[in-house]
Formats: structure tokens, C-alpha cells, sequence
């Protein structure tokens, strides 16, 4: 399975056309200082339909998925995240409150998408900083994150990959890799969109990693190589 294309399809979502909605259900922050162990952690390919019901659709799985992966971070852990556009408020709660955990939450998107939904980000900017050089911070980077100058796009990597995940049994599951073609908004649930959770895929979340850091460095020259993990293959 080739993953490029969840990086650059999914949905664009202004809450100007479409009315905001809770994804996944109610999301209420917890002010726990330990994490919830999560109960959704395997391997897994979602989808939503613009139906909403057609047969093995999932509507609400990949955001029922993100709940619990940040919530059962772990202390120390560290939580990466890139997205095109996030209009959800009570998912900036859930990276705040991760943060509060001693959690480090490494946020990445274009610094247009912060001007398209000020108050997602009044809320990272608040808990995370904006200084790449410390473990957490909120990254708001030009352009396409990794190459600079005129017409050199946006950033439309969807990804969140987790260092460490406390599961349902007591293990603390390591590298857990979550990749989506939809935004952090609520067209997500009503257009057509594919996720893959995916665990035991070292190689795959060491490129990603570096992918996702580097874009911190808003880089001048495009220098992120093809990872092939088995049946799966990214191309950044």
C-alpha cells in the first residue's frame, strides 16, 4: 500500500460552510495527571463515506482513535502531529492537557492555517510555545514546511505517530503510527477519507519522525527519502 496520497487528499473544511460539530463524540479534557490506558491500539484501516453508512464505514473510528491515542501518552512520551487544517477546539484541549501530563506535543502545520482558525492555535500557542528548539512547541512553518520561497505549496501531511501509547493491559505500546487523508474538522465525517493505525512499524515511524522534525528547520531544498515498511511505502 502506497500512504503519499493521505498525505496531500482529505477535505479543507471551513466552519463558515459547514456547522462544527464534537468528531468522535463529546471530548471533554481530563485534568488526570496519569494517562487513560487506551483500548484501540492495533493495527487498522478506516473509512469514512460521504453516506455516512455505506457498508464498513467508520465514521467516527479515526477520531475515537486520536482521543485515546493522546490520552494514554505517557509521561515523557512524545506526540507528533501534523495537519492542513484544525477547526475542532477540543482536540487543541486534548494536546493542552497531554502537555500538562508531561507529555511532549510537537504540533506542525502551515502558519496559514493558524490565520484560517485563530482560536485552534490561540490554544497550542498558549500551552505549546512556538519554540522549536524545546521538546514541545507549536510549529508554525512556511510554505510546505520543508522548501521555501514562492509557490512552493502547503503543508498537507496528516499524521500523528506516538512515542508511547499506555495500553488496555499495562504495556506501554512504543511507536505507534496514525496517518489519515482527512483535516482535524468537521467535513472529515462527511467526505470520503482513509486511516491506518499501525504498530511494529519501526522503519516507518523513524522516516516519519525525521520527516516531522525536519520540518521544523523549514529547509530550502526537498532531501526526505521514499520508506518502504513492509507492504507499506510513504514518499514525502
Amino acid at each position: 500500500a502506497t500512504l503519499a496520497a493521505l498525505f496531500v487528499t482529505g477535505v479543507h473544511s471551513n466552519p463558515a460552510h459547514a456547522a462544527s460539530q464534537q468528531l468522535g463524540g463529546v471530548v471533554t479534557p481530563s485534568a488526570v495527571a496519569k494517562p487513560k490506558a487506551c483500548g484501540l491500539i492495533g493495527n487498522k484501516s478506516l473509512y469514512t463515506a460521504p453516506i455516512g453508512t455505506a457498508k464498513g464505514a467508520n465514521v467516527t473510528g479515526y477520531f475515537d482513535i486520536l482521543k485515546c491515542l493522546i490520552r494514554g501518552a505517557t509521561k515523557g512520551s512524545t506526540i507528533r502531529f501534523s495537519v492542513y487544517s484544525a477547526y475542532e477546539n477540543a482536540y487543541a484541549e486534548l494536546f493542552a492537557d497531554a502537555k500538562k501530563r508531561g507529555v511532549n506535543v510537537r504540533f506542525t502545520t502551515s502558519e496559514s492555517a493558524a490565520e484560517d482558525d485563530p482560536s485552534f492555535f490561540a490554544v497550542l500557542r498558549k500551552s505549546l510555545g512556538t519554540n522549536v528548539k524545546k521538546p514541545t512547541y507549536l510549529n508554525l512553518c512556511q510554505k510546505a514546511c520543508n522548501t521555501r520561497g514562492a509557490g512552493d505549496g502547503f503543508m498537507h501531511a496528516k499524521i500523528g505517530i506516538f512515542s508511547g501509547v499506555l495500553g488496555k493491559n499495562g504495556k506501554v505500546h512504543k511507536n505507534v503510527v496514525l496517518l489519515t487523508s482527512g483535516n482535524l474538522s468537521s467535513g472529515f465525517t462527511s467526505m470520503w477519507n482513509h486511516s491506518y493505525e499501525l504498530l511494529k512499524h519501526n522503519k516507518l515511524y523513524s522516516g516519519l519522525r525525521t520527516y516531522l522534525d525536519g520540518s521544523s528547520l523549514n529547509r530550502t531544498k526537498h532531501n526526505f527519502s521514499t520508506v518502504t515498511d513492509g507492504r507499506f511505502t510513504v514518499r514525502f
